[in-house]
């Protein structure tokens, strides 16, 4: 984790599109990864399918900051997570 722990997760998305700092895209996974993970496994009900659902809705939220459609609170994480893991 970087240094600027106490950065929102909206200055953090800022600073990966604005400056170019995709390396800061680990530091929402990290905040994030086990709660996304907890949802996809009450979801798909098997630990490896959660792991994929899990790096699939990462790799979704990263193409999505191009767009800037980029989810900003954990309640729309989870509602990513599960429309994702229901395709």
């Amino acid at each position: 984790m970087h240094k600027d722990a106490k950065m929102t997760d909206r200055e953090i998305v800022t600073r990966i599109t604005a400056a170019g700092e995709t390396c800061r895209f680990a530091d929402i996974v990290g905040r994030y990864s086990s709660m996304v993970y907890s949802k996809s496994l009450g979801v798909v009900h098997r630990e490896e399918l959660a792991a994929e659902v899990t790096q699939q809705t990462f790799v979704k939220a990263y193409e999505q900051l191009a767009r800037e459609e980029i989810i900003y609170n954990k309640r729309g994480l989870g509602y990513f997570v599960t429309k994702g893991a229901k395709k």
